[in-house]
């Protein structure tokens, strides 16, 4: 026998996060058990949901887009799909200030893009508290281009084997 851990997963899809016997949480050491320890109560504490739609620039429901949330203490990123209606559900997000949402389209072709608030000009900051659900946080991405063409040697106009190019956004 040796001292153990005790962690606690919730239940699958619920709001509660995991938490260490001792309280620590998500954030730090648990407190080591003795072999045959009883009377060990652990409290589950609830955390916030996030959830939104994703669209594309024609205002279609975009299904297969994952979706993350950052910035939160020890669990992130966070992710989920989006379903068949372009709906999105990210349970268990620990509290706190400063999150951030992304959703990755390069999997159905679009681009991708940080959740903004309507109306602001960039990715927008959201606080979460213990319990909070925050629906709303909608997606609009973007079809991506495609560049088709091909690498030369500049002395030779011969094409140069193994050769990348990375597309850049130099405005951002």
């Amino acid at each position: 026998p040796v001292p153990v851990g005790l962690q606690v997963l919730s239940p699958a899809g619920s709001n509660y996060l995991d938490q260490w016997y001792d309280g620590a949480g998500f954030y730090g050491e648990a407190e080591m058990l003795e072999p045959g320890a009883s009377g060990i109560e652990v409290t589950l504490h609830p955390g916030g949901q996030i959830s939104g739609t994703v669209r594309d620039a024609a205002g279609a429901s975009v299904p297969g887009v994952a979706v993350a949330v950052v910035g939160c203490p020890g669990l992130c990123p966070l992710t989920a799909l989006t379903d068949e209606s372009g709906r999105y559900r990210i349970n268990a997000v620990p509290p706190g200030p400063g999150l951030r949402a992304y959703a990755d389209g390069s999997q159905v072709g679009l681009l991708n893009g940080w959740y903004s608030a309507p109306g602001a000009d960039s990715d927008t900051m959201v606080d979460l508290a213990p319990g909070q659900v925050l629906d709303g946080l909608d997606f609009s991405l973007t079809p991506g281009a495609v560049v088709v063409g091909q690498v030369v040697d500049s002395q030779t106009g011969e094409p140069v084997a193994g050769a990348s190019a990375d597309l850049r956004d130099l405005s951002n």
